[in-house]
């Protein structure tokens, strides 16, 4: 306990027998520390150490709580903050994928982001109306495809070998 006491204030040792040792134990004038070898006895636990669950143990009746009718938010979004981004981006681009032209539907629009995620020191940042666009699912693919092609760190082996005509 004393060298407790000692990281706890940052003393010596020696700093904290002369501030709280009391009759052979460590002591402050409103509290002191008891031995409990000596000043009550053992007791000794007699309840069962197993525990029933209360979601499978027969006794207790289970109370589920009951989903609102009307239409409830499930407590997550695929990205944090594209529910509201998502239809601004849409209007703005007029229902169009930007790559083809051609008209897209909410569902089958794909809202991408021209810069990727991970070229941002913070990915949130990435999700401004500047960065984002709609596509569609095929031109979202294709671009995906083609992002990570040219991110591959196989790409420069390549092309060395290209330069050195092997």
């Amino acid at each position: 306990m004393g060298h407790w006491l000692g990281r706890k204030f940052r003393i010596s040792f020696r700093e904290v027998c002369i501030r709280y040792k009391r009759d052979g134990t460590f002591a402050t004038d409103d509290c002191s520390l008891i031995k409990p070898e000596t000043n009550f006895p053992t007791k000794i636990y007699k309840a069962s150490a197993f525990k029933p669950n209360p979601y499978t143990h027969q006794q207790i009746g289970l109370v589920r709580e009951e989903l609102p009718e009307e239409t409830y938010w499930p407590g997550f979004e695929r990205r944090p903050g594209m529910a509201d981004l998502r239809p601004r981006i849409l209007e703005r681009d007029r229902y169009r994928c930007q790559m083809c032209g051609n008209p897209v539907t909410s569902s089958t629009a794909e809202i991408d982001h021209i810069e990727p995620v991970r070229r941002f020191k913070r990915p949130v940042d990435a999700n401004t109306e500047d960065n984002l666009w709609t596509l569609c699912h095929d031109c979202h693919k294709w671009k995906t495809e083609s992002d990570r092609r040219m991110e591959s760190p196989l790409r420069g082996n390549r092309a060395r070998r290209v330069r050195r005509g092997e």
